[in-house]
């Protein structure tokens, strides 16, 4: 600018301006080219390297004959390469940190901007005195040379962004730039630059306006702004260091956007205020300063940081193209409409201050309102951009003639899938050439296409197929389909079918028996023969009659057949009490629920229960909640915790009010294994009316504490080798709290949304779940924020548990015998926990425990009564341990054994004590054979003690020892 005044005069300051306005969008579209043609870190290079050859290039010019031309360009030239190195630096820090790291690191890594900014300053008198004017161009060389270096040392650190592909090469060229505006979030984001520009133009302005008429003359302007510029500076590198990180952190992005626009319009509402009460000229003057201090620190801190963190949500190509879009378009190009505003406002219409202060009134209201919007937006980009794309038949447009023509003729394939998905197709149309196409399928030559032309006619009561389904009951050659048309034909016949039907009672086949009952009883009158031969088939002696009595009622499905199928659900076959169950579901008379419910006892029939009791919906809900009344019930008796938490999970399946009313009151109890069934089945279903979110709020705030104090207990435990599996499980606990907190809060703010990012909170990218932390801080308020990211942020357990604890001091417990609390307790831990705390108190021989011990053998999870009779025999001195020497080994000493395992070292204990359940020992003998050559390979052995040697024909292939 020294040179440019040189030469030229203030007053042609706008061409420079208009200038700029031209050459930054030029530049910008330029590198958005370069953007889509080469990686990332050579994009980078490219710019630096074009910034150090016009630099060198201008120097030169300068010493030449036309030194005034150049110093014209110098002002545009300064405002390029303003924002080339912006983008430079700012993209590097974006594609460096992630989400998460960019709330609490972008304040801090832009003091390096103002640090040199303020020595360079200082030390600028010198250096002009010594090299001269022109020669700062050579010094601003150098510095570009030494970013190249940097960047390399860089590129080495974080090898990704060397390699990464070119943004977006598939990607035709006008869509590359078309999808920019085709986003809302975008679109958004650049309404809010260009706001944010035109506030800064038009105080600027105000400012200077002021300035320049208080001032008596050069001197003291100059000395003024010198003093103001350095305050502005001191100032920004404070709001760096100490406010960005800690108002996005404490209140969300939301507070970063809305801290410059708040802090500028209630200052320009002062002054205009002040205008109208006749305020004197010194104090609108001191007013406008500080309204101008406050835009100048905010804007380079805080409000810099906000910004930044709008382009995390977009993928790394996009976010590249994006800020590149705002910094070199939307910017320069809002700065020049900025300017000619202002100039038809000061030229035209003869704007002073006061007046461009009100203008600011209503700027910075659309400026907030802009911001608002934005931050709804942010959080849905943040959820799609953890969404996964899914296809179902649902996106294919269906309902037109011409798609209806060609399912219709893809019913005439061969080919069974194709004829079965037009048919699916066509019934999700509801069209009527649906129904009509069915009875010519009854002569396709799959059987599954028949069948299910069969059942859509039955399904349909479709009375015009009736000959279709006679011809099919006398010609099918396939049994079942033949006892299935005997079925359909008691839905769509008349009486002339019945005689055929009851002939049919007394085939040969099975099948074809079957259908005809089942017709028959579905008939009502007419039926008699058929209930008669179902009742006594129930009660039968045979097995095969009882079965096939309790099929047809399934198949049937009729409700008065309700006390027949009561004496079959408790039949003594369990074959017979599987088909029954099934029955049971088809009929659906409440007398039958709690038999199917009871079921879920028997580990013969209780998937058959289970599967029953899913598709019951809610008609099971009764039955289901008078079950976990009576788990709960007695007292004195150990619950059954495995029933209980089958039980809840059916519920969950089940639906309904009181449904939910019970799974709430599950999930407020003190069993973390029942809050682990009870929360996930309340989060999948719609949110209950009667649910309060304040006890929601409460309950998150409970989960906190409960994993604060699993935190303290395992910082007390020590290092010691035998307490490392109880370690693993407590810190598996913390993950199981975790999760509860994530269900509860599906229940407080989109399930949708947190849901996604629950998913992503396992992924391996970082980057993935950075964004999953930051859409959940987006979405909960400051308080439940402030609770729940502690424990899903990738930061170590002692930090963790700092912030936990300032927060939440009731979840510090008191350091003493953490063993002993959770052997005698529980802690309210799951029962995986619990065996682990009754194995370490064996293992250390902890005899003052044996009274508690003794009660958790009486436990209702078999893992734990496990562990305490390990416990009781090690206080004993009866039990060895690992490695085993000829002593059973329990579940728990199998999983450590699994653990020294490479194949099982990952896996998480839990899932290991599942494994180890099913293992069995085997003990061998020196010299006997485990297996040989040729056998079939039906086992995985684990090495406990001892070595194994491989051969193959007398020679040793390998040795293998324990954990091999």
């Amino acid at each position: 600018m020294a040179l440019f005044l040189t030469y030229f005069e203030a007053r042609h300051l706008p061409y420079v301006y208009i200038a700029a306005a031209v050459a930054i969008p030029l530049t910008g579209f330029l590198r958005l080219k370069l953007a889509a043609r080469l990686s990332f870190v050579r994009l980078l290079t490219v710019d630096l390297l074009f910034v150090l050859v016009v630099l060198l290039a201008l120097r030169v010019l300068l010493a030449g004959r036309w030194p005034g031309s150049v110093a014209m360009v110098l002002p545009v030239w300064y405002e390029i390469e303003w924002v080339l190195l912006s983008l430079e630096f700012w993209g590097l820090a974006g594609q460096v940190v992630n989400v998460r790291q960019g709330k609490r690191l972008f304040g801090v890594i832009g003091t390096g901007e103002l640090l040199a900014a303020t020595l360079v300053g200082l030390a600028a008198p010198a250096i002009v005195q010594r090299l001269g004017t022109a020669n700062l161009l050579l010094v601003s060389a150098a510095s570009v040379a030494l970013c190249l270096v940097l960047l390399a040392a860089i590129a080495r650190a974080f090898p990704v962004l060397g390699t990464s592909p070119g943004p977006e090469r598939v990607v035709p060229d006008r869509r590359r730039y078309a999808d920019l505006l085709r986003s809302r979030y975008l679109l958004l984001v650049f309404a809010l630059v260009a706001l944010s520009y035109l506030g800064y133009y038009v105080l600027d302005n105000a400012f200077y306006n002021v300035a320049q008429a208080r001032a008596r003359d050069a001197v003291e302007l100059a000395s003024f702004l010198g003093v103001f510029w350095a305050v502005a500076a001191l100032i920004t590198l404070g709001f760096r260091t100490i406010l960005s990180s800690r108002v996005l952190s404490r209140y969300g992005l939301v507070g970063g956007l809305l801290a410059l626009p708040a802090a500028v319009g209630a200052g320009v509402t002062v002054i205009s205020a002040s205008a109208l009460l006749g305020a004197g000229a010194g104090l609108l003057f001191w007013l406008m300063s500080l309204t101008k201090l406050c835009d100048q620190s905010l804007r380079d801190s805080l409000d810099r940081s906000a910004v930044l963190v709008l382009y995390q949500p977009l993928p790394p190509p996009q976010r590249v193209r994006a800020q590149t879009a705002v910094e070199g378009i939307v910017g320069p190009l809002a700065g020049g409409v900025s300017g000619v505003l202002l100039l038809l406002l000061i030229q035209l219409l003869r704007f002073q201050a006061v007046q461009l202060s009100g203008l600011l009134v209503i700027v910075v209201a659309a400026w907030a309102a802009v911001a608002l919007w934005l931050r709804r937006e942010y959080s849905e980009t943040l959820s799609r951009a953890l969404a996964s794309r899914r296809l179902g038949m649902g996106s294919l447009g269906l309902a037109d003639a011409s798609s209806r023509a060609v399912l219709l003729q893809g019913l005439r394939s061969p080919r069974a899938a194709e004829v079965l998905y037009c048919l699916e197709a066509l019934a999700g149309m509801g069209h009527r050439s649906y129904a009509e196409s069915l009875p010519s399928l009854l002569d396709h030559r799959a059987a599954e296409v028949r069948r299910e032309a069969l059942l859509s006619i039955e399904r349909l009561r479709l009375g015009e197929a009736v000959h279709e389904v006679r011809r099919q009951a006398e010609t099918e050659s396939e049994p079942e389909l033949r006892g299935l048309a005997l079925r359909v034909l008691a839905v769509v016949g008349g009486t002339e079918d019945l005689a055929r039907l009851t002939l049919s009672l007394d085939d040969g086949v099975e099948a074809v028996r079957m259908g005809a009952t089942a017709g028959l009883l579905r008939l009502g009158g007419g039926g008699e023969e058929a209930r008669r031969r179902i009742a006594a088939d129930a009660v039968a002696a045979d097995p095969a009659r009882r079965l096939f009595a309790a099929r047809a009622i399934g198949e049937a499905a009729v409700p008065a057949l309700a006390s027949v199928l009561t004496d079959l659900l408790r039949d003594g076959e369990p074959r017979v009490r599987a088909a029954a169950i099934a029955a049971a579901g088809r009929v659906g008379g409440p007398s039958l629920w709690p038999l199917v419910v009871e079921a879920l006892g028997d580990p013969s029939v209780r998937s058959a229960a289970a599967s029953t009791l899913l598709a019951a919906g809610p008609a099971a809900a009764d039955a289901l909640i008078a079950a976990l009344d009576a788990c709960d019930a007695p007292a004195w008796a150990p619950v059954d915790r495995p029933r209980r938490r089958r039980l809840l999970r059916l519920l969950g399946r089940a639906g309904g009010d009181r449904a939910a009313a019970t799974l709430w009151r599950a999930a407020t109890c003190a069993a973390a294994e029942v809050r682990d069934v009870a929360l996930p089945s309340l989060a999948v279903r719609p949110r209950p009316a009667s649910l309060a979110p304040a006890a929601v709020r409460e309950r998150v705030r409970a989960e906190a504490i409960e994993g604060a104090s699993i935190l303290g207990v395992i910082d007390d435990l020590g290092a010691e080798p035998v307490v490392e599996i109880l370690r693993l499980a407590l810190a598996h606990e913390m993950v199981r709290a975790r999760e509860r907190i994530l269900w509860l809060l599906s229940l407080l703010y989109s399930p949708e949304a947190v849901l996604r990012a629950r998913a992503h909170l396992w992924s391996r990218s970082a980057e993935k779940r950075a964004q999953a932390v930051e859409l959940i801080d987006s979405l909960a308020d400051p308080e439940i924020a402030a609770l729940v990211i502690p424990f899903l942020e990738d930061v170590p357990d002692d930090m963790r548990r700092a912030r936990l604890f300032a927060l939440l001091p009731e979840g510090r417990r008191a350091r003493g015998d953490q063993i002993a609390r959770l052997v005698v307790s529980g802690g309210g831990l799951g029962p995986w926990a619990r065996a682990c705390a009754l194995w370490v108190a064996g293992e250390v021989r902890r005899r003052d425990l044996e009274e508690a011990v003794r009660r958790a053998g009486e436990d209702g999870e078999e893992l734990v009564r496990e562990a305490a009779a390990q416990a009781l025999r090690r206080f004993r001195g009866e039990a060895k341990g690992i490695p085993g020497g000829g002593e059973v080994l329990s579940t728990i000493e199998k999983v450590v054994v699994l653990k020294g395992v490479s194949l099982f070292s990952e896996t998480p204990d839990e899932v290991l004590a599942d494994v180890a359940a099913l293992l069995e020992e085997v003990d061998v003998d020196a010299g006997e054979m485990v297996f040989q050559k040729g056998d079939v390979g039906s086992a995985l052995y684990v090495v406990v003690e001892g070595r194994v040697r491989v051969t193959s024909q007398d020679r040793v292939l390998v040795e293998l020892g324990p954990r091999d």
